[in-house]
């Protein structure tokens, strides 16, 4: 989300880079430049780890679907799907916040994104790189496969 571009290589590519908090163990996933700002250097939050995949903003001709950010305001985590259903069953069943649209799916669908989840510490971790996704599983963390794509 947020009107800031200067992350952006276009005003329809969206570079999403995923941040880190050494203290919660948290990973979070933005698009939003302003958003790494505050967070990186005006709160500390963490580290930025860079961009690991880059979808398509909602003026992208080429858009699939929405990934949407979940919050779970109990355990601080957030989380990101494409499941609209899932959506619905944290936000209604279970209290999480609805964040909204972070950015959208490559309809090319060249990059596939995993989503990953640590069974002791109840961390998910995206990655589009298969090597660390595979390094993870044999630690012990579980596939949940291919959640979206990007470019």
């Amino acid at each position: 989300g947020g009107n800031d571009k200067s992350k952006d290589t276009s005003d329809t590519i969206r570079q999403v880079s995923r941040l880190f908090n050494p203290v919660s163990k948290e990973h979070i996933y933005t698009a939003d430049a302003h958003e790494i700002d505050v967070l990186i250097n005006q709160k500390h939050w963490g580290n930025d780890e860079g961009v690991k995949w880059t979808g398509v903003n909602e003026n992208s001709p080429t858009r699939d679907f929405p990934v949407y950010r979940v919050y779970n305001p109990y355990t601080g985590e957030h989380l990101f799907t494409q499941d609209h259903n899932e959506v619905s069953v944290l936000t209604s069943s279970y209290g999480w916040n609805d964040e909204g649209t972070c950015w959208y799916s490559s309809t090319t669908k060249n990059i596939p994104v995993y989503r990953l989840y640590n069974p002791y510490s109840g961390e998910h971790l995206f990655t589009a790189d298969a090597n660390e996704a595979g390094t993870l599983v044999s630690y012990g963390w579980n596939n949940e496969g291919v959640r979206w794509y990007g470019l």
